[in-house]
């Protein structure tokens, strides 16, 4: 996969823990992937746990800031989950578009939930490391309940190509290494969000907030326009359709 050292990791709780604590212990010098096929105790945004289907990948990316040339690094999530579904779509053979994303990292298919992406910043010895993380649900076992979450595939998953699926979203994450056009992708994620342009509402601070999806700003955040015609501008939060 080119610049990141490969780390296949069997079966672990979390490839994201695996790769803060490498750092944190002085292990990483190097960009580095690391990945699962079974992980049983994945998290998200706030520590929420990831559910994950009978076939799923857990892999997660960590590099030294400095590589980035002039990231904007409020929208590492942005740019992440735009990466992501074009991978996801060259891999299952889906025409372009057919993945949709929701902000602030939820991967979509079928205005369900097949996988998300969490950004952590990791302070070492006076380095900035950038730690990202994916989780992506392949196929559901048919026992599953999984009303509430989608997957990448319908009826049947072929494991032999795990280690495809792990170089071409290696692949697309090698654009880290290059400048970003901001504006680009930000015009790409609002093309993907199944919302916008929706009237939604935005979960924060237990408070509730209405309006029309104007779409994610230079920032990262997500900017909502209320029925007076004003407009604000949310860092963090979830969205909800209406």
């Amino acid at each position: 996969y080119e610049m990141w050292k490969k780390n296949y990791l069997g079966r672990i709780d979390s490839t994201q823990k695996e790769a803060i604590s490498r750092i944190k212990r002085g292990k990483i010098s190097i960009p580095e992937v690391f990945f699962s096929f079974i992980q049983f105790a994945g998290y998200g945004r706030h520590g929420r746990k990831w559910r994950s289907s009978k076939h799923s990948l857990a892999i997660s990316y960590a590099w030294p800031e400095a590589i980035s040339k002039n990231l904007n690094i409020s929208l590492i999530p942005i740019i992440a989950s735009t990466l992501i579904v074009d991978g996801l779509e060259n891999f299952a053979s889906l025409r372009p578009f057919t993945l949709g994303l929701k902000w602030p990292n939820d991967l979509m298919r079928k205005e369900k939930k097949i996988g998300g992406v969490l950004v952590q910043m990791i302070n070492h010895d006076n380095n900035i490391w950038i730690v990202v993380g994916i989780g992506v649900n392949l196929l559901w076992d048919s026992l599953e309940n999984s009303k509430n979450f989608g997957s990448l595939f319908d009826g049947d998953y072929n494991a032999d190509l795990n280690d495809e699926l792990v170089e071409i979203i290696s692949k697309k994450m090698l654009a880290f290494t290059n400048p970003v056009d901001d504006k680009k992708v930000i015009q790409i994620f609002n093309k993907r969000d199944i919302y916008f342009e929706k009237k939604v509402k935005i979960l924060h601070n237990r408070q509730e907030f209405f309006g029309r999806n104007c779409g994610v700003k230079k920032n990262g955040g997500i900017c909502l326009k209320d029925s007076e015609g004003k407009k604000k501008i949310f860092l963090l939060g979830s969205l909800r359709p209406l």
